[in-house]
Protein backbone atom coordinates (compact mmCIF):
# COMPACT_ATOMS: atom_id res chain seq x y z
CA UNK A 1 0.00 0.00 0.00
CA UNK A 2 2.58 2.04 1.12
CA UNK A 3 4.56 1.24 -2.32
CA UNK A 4 1.64 2.62 -4.58
CA UNK A 5 1.46 5.75 -2.60
CA UNK A 6 4.77 6.53 -3.20
CA UNK A 7 4.56 5.61 -7.07
CA UNK A 8 1.70 7.67 -7.28
CA UNK A 9 3.45 10.82 -5.60
CA UNK A 10 6.51 10.02 -7.93
CA UNK A 11 4.18 9.40 -11.06
CA UNK A 12 2.70 12.45 -10.45
CA UNK A 13 5.58 15.18 -8.43
CA UNK A 14 8.61 13.43 -10.04
CA UNK A 15 8.48 15.97 -12.97
CA UNK A 16 8.03 18.77 -10.61
CA UNK A 17 10.86 17.73 -7.88
CA UNK A 18 12.91 17.11 -10.47
CA UNK A 19 12.65 20.15 -12.09
CA UNK A 20 12.38 22.14 -8.59
CA UNK A 21 15.90 20.00 -7.44
CA UNK A 22 16.86 20.46 -11.09
CA UNK A 23 16.76 24.26 -10.76
CA UNK A 24 18.58 24.43 -7.44
CA UNK A 25 21.06 22.21 -8.57
CA UNK A 26 21.40 24.58 -11.68
CA UNK A 27 21.82 27.88 -9.81
CA UNK A 28 24.29 26.43 -7.24
CA UNK A 29 26.39 25.29 -10.26
CA UNK A 30 25.61 28.41 -11.86
CA UNK A 31 26.77 30.17 -8.61
CA UNK A 32 29.91 28.64 -8.82
CA UNK A 33 30.30 29.02 -11.98
CA UNK A 34 29.57 32.92 -11.56
CA UNK A 35 32.08 32.57 -8.74
CA UNK A 36 35.02 31.18 -11.08
CA UNK A 37 34.32 33.40 -13.99
CA UNK A 38 34.06 36.54 -11.37
CA UNK A 39 37.27 35.04 -9.48
CA UNK A 40 38.91 34.52 -13.37
CA UNK A 41 38.00 38.01 -14.76
CA UNK A 42 39.46 39.11 -11.08
CA UNK A 43 42.70 37.70 -11.64
CA UNK A 44 42.69 38.35 -14.94
CA UNK A 45 42.13 42.04 -14.27
CA UNK A 46 44.12 41.84 -11.12
CA UNK A 47 47.24 40.23 -13.11
CA UNK A 48 48.19 43.44 -15.63
CA UNK A 49 47.89 45.58 -12.51
CA UNK A 50 49.94 43.51 -10.44
CA UNK A 51 52.17 43.12 -13.21
CA UNK A 52 52.54 46.63 -13.45
CA UNK A 53 52.81 47.24 -9.79
CA UNK A 54 55.53 45.04 -9.30
CA UNK A 55 57.30 46.31 -12.40
CA UNK A 56 56.61 49.94 -10.90
CA UNK A 57 58.41 48.70 -7.79
CA UNK A 58 61.04 47.20 -9.45
CA UNK A 59 61.45 50.46 -11.35
CA UNK A 60 60.92 52.51 -8.29
CA UNK A 61 63.65 50.01 -6.59
CA UNK A 62 66.11 51.25 -9.67
CA UNK A 63 65.21 54.39 -9.41
CA UNK A 64 65.82 54.45 -5.51
CA UNK A 65 69.50 52.57 -6.31
CA UNK A 66 70.37 55.51 -8.64
CA UNK A 67 69.12 57.88 -6.80
CA UNK A 68 71.54 56.78 -3.69
CA UNK A 69 74.85 57.87 -5.62
CA UNK A 70 73.15 60.79 -6.79
CA UNK A 71 72.41 61.55 -3.19
CA UNK A 72 75.40 60.79 -1.54
CA UNK A 73 77.00 62.82 -4.51
CA UNK A 74 74.96 65.65 -3.84
CA UNK A 75 75.50 65.94 -0.30
CA UNK A 76 79.69 65.66 -0.96
CA UNK A 77 78.99 68.45 -3.51
CA UNK A 78 77.32 70.68 -0.09
CA UNK A 79 80.29 69.56 1.96
CA UNK A 80 82.82 71.21 -0.70
CA UNK A 81 80.58 74.55 -1.14
CA UNK A 82 80.66 74.86 2.87
CA UNK A 83 84.58 73.91 2.77
CA UNK A 84 85.07 77.00 0.23
CA UNK A 85 83.37 79.19 2.02
CA UNK A 86 84.59 78.56 5.09
CA UNK A 87 88.27 78.28 3.73
CA UNK A 88 87.80 81.77 2.32
CA UNK A 89 85.93 83.26 5.29
CA UNK A 90 89.17 81.66 7.54
CA UNK A 91 91.96 82.96 4.86
CA UNK A 92 90.62 86.21 4.82
CA UNK A 93 90.61 86.71 8.82
CA UNK A 94 93.98 85.29 9.20
CA UNK A 95 95.92 87.24 6.31
CA UNK A 96 94.03 90.21 7.06
CA UNK A 97 95.54 89.67 11.13
CA UNK A 98 99.00 88.65 9.32
CA UNK A 99 99.11 91.63 6.86
CA UNK A 100 98.72 94.33 9.94
CA UNK A 101 101.34 91.89 12.05
CA UNK A 102 103.99 91.81 8.99
CA UNK A 103 103.42 95.50 8.40
CA UNK A 104 104.10 96.14 12.45
CA UNK A 105 107.21 93.39 12.52
CA UNK A 106 108.70 94.70 9.64
CA UNK A 107 108.28 98.27 10.67
CA UNK A 108 108.93 98.75 14.14
CA UNK A 109 110.20 95.11 15.43
CA UNK A 110 112.54 94.04 13.01
CA UNK A 111 114.73 97.16 13.14
CA UNK A 112 114.90 96.90 16.84
CA UNK A 113 115.75 93.09 17.45
CA UNK A 114 116.56 91.77 14.25
CA UNK A 115 114.59 90.09 11.53
CA UNK A 116 114.39 86.42 12.93
CA UNK A 117 113.37 87.62 16.34
CA UNK A 118 110.80 89.95 15.05
CA UNK A 119 109.51 86.54 13.25
CA UNK A 120 109.75 84.87 16.64
CA UNK A 121 107.32 86.84 17.99
CA UNK A 122 105.44 87.31 15.59
CA UNK A 123 104.40 83.73 15.27
CA UNK A 124 102.72 82.70 18.68
CA UNK A 125 100.64 85.82 18.15
CA UNK A 126 99.25 84.78 14.24
CA UNK A 127 98.52 81.56 14.94
CA UNK A 128 96.86 82.27 18.10
CA UNK A 129 94.36 84.34 16.20
CA UNK A 130 94.57 81.38 13.29
CA UNK A 131 93.12 78.71 15.97
CA UNK A 132 90.59 81.12 17.64
CA UNK A 133 89.78 82.50 13.88
CA UNK A 134 89.40 78.54 12.48
CA UNK A 135 86.69 78.11 15.65
CA UNK A 136 85.07 81.01 15.11
CA UNK A 137 84.43 79.50 11.27
CA UNK A 138 83.71 76.18 12.25
CA UNK A 139 80.69 77.29 14.27
CA UNK A 140 79.47 79.64 11.81
CA UNK A 141 78.77 77.18 8.91
CA UNK A 142 78.67 74.65 10.96
CA UNK A 143 81.62 72.97 8.96
CA UNK A 144 81.28 68.93 8.37
CA UNK A 145 84.37 66.86 9.34
CA UNK A 146 84.43 65.91 5.43
CA UNK A 147 83.89 69.33 4.99
CA UNK A 148 87.47 70.76 6.55
CA UNK A 149 89.69 68.70 4.37
CA UNK A 150 88.08 71.56 1.91
CA UNK A 151 88.86 74.33 3.87
CA UNK A 152 92.35 73.14 4.72
CA UNK A 153 93.01 72.99 1.32
CA UNK A 154 91.10 76.07 -0.16
CA UNK A 155 92.50 78.73 3.07
CA UNK A 156 96.24 77.09 2.10
CA UNK A 157 95.86 77.53 -1.40
CA UNK A 158 94.69 81.07 -1.00
CA UNK A 159 97.39 81.94 1.63
CA UNK A 160 100.14 80.91 -0.64
CA UNK A 161 98.97 82.37 -3.67
CA UNK A 162 98.65 85.81 -1.68
CA UNK A 163 102.28 85.67 -0.41
CA UNK A 164 103.58 85.09 -4.23
CA UNK A 165 101.45 88.09 -4.83
CA UNK A 166 102.44 89.97 -1.95
CA UNK A 167 105.73 89.64 -2.99
CA UNK A 168 105.28 90.40 -6.87
CA UNK A 169 102.72 93.48 -6.81
CA UNK A 170 104.17 95.13 -3.38
CA UNK A 171 107.60 94.34 -3.48
CA UNK A 172 108.53 94.33 -7.60
CA UNK A 173 109.48 90.87 -7.54
CA UNK A 174 109.15 88.24 -10.08
CA UNK A 175 106.78 85.42 -9.34
CA UNK A 176 109.97 82.96 -9.75
CA UNK A 177 111.62 84.88 -6.97
CA UNK A 178 108.59 85.28 -4.36
CA UNK A 179 108.18 81.82 -4.61
CA UNK A 180 112.29 81.02 -3.97
CA UNK A 181 111.91 83.72 -1.34
CA UNK A 182 109.31 81.97 0.78
CA UNK A 183 110.43 78.52 0.70
CA UNK A 184 114.19 80.29 1.52
CA UNK A 185 115.89 78.72 4.62
CA UNK A 186 115.48 81.86 6.63
CA UNK A 187 111.65 81.96 6.02
CA UNK A 188 110.91 78.55 7.25
CA UNK A 189 109.53 79.21 10.39
CA UNK A 190 107.07 81.37 8.41
CA UNK A 191 106.49 78.46 5.97
CA UNK A 192 105.44 76.58 9.23
CA UNK A 193 103.47 79.01 10.43
CA UNK A 194 101.29 78.57 7.07
CA UNK A 195 101.04 74.90 7.16
CA UNK A 196 99.88 74.96 10.91
CA UNK A 197 97.07 77.71 9.34
CA UNK A 198 96.31 74.99 7.08
CA UNK A 199 96.07 72.22 9.84
CA UNK A 200 94.11 73.51 12.36
CA UNK A 201 90.54 72.52 10.38
CA UNK A 202 91.89 69.07 10.61
CA UNK A 203 93.30 69.25 14.30
CA UNK A 204 90.09 70.68 15.77
CA UNK A 205 88.34 68.05 14.32
CA UNK A 206 90.50 65.44 15.51
CA UNK A 207 90.09 66.68 19.47
CA UNK A 208 86.69 67.06 18.74
CA UNK A 209 86.78 70.83 19.29
CA UNK A 210 84.69 71.46 16.25
CA UNK A 211 82.34 73.98 17.61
Amino acid sequence: MVRRVLDHVRGRHGVVLHVVLGARACARLGGGADDLVQSGRGRRRRGPAAGRGRHAQSAAGLRCDRGGPCRRHARAGICVKTGVKAGLVYFAIVYAAGFALGTLRVLAVAPAIGASAAVLVELPIILAVSWFACGFVLKRFAVSQDARVAMAAISLVLLLLAEIGTGVFAFGQTPEAAIARMFASENWLGLAGQLLFAAFPLLRQRRGMGG
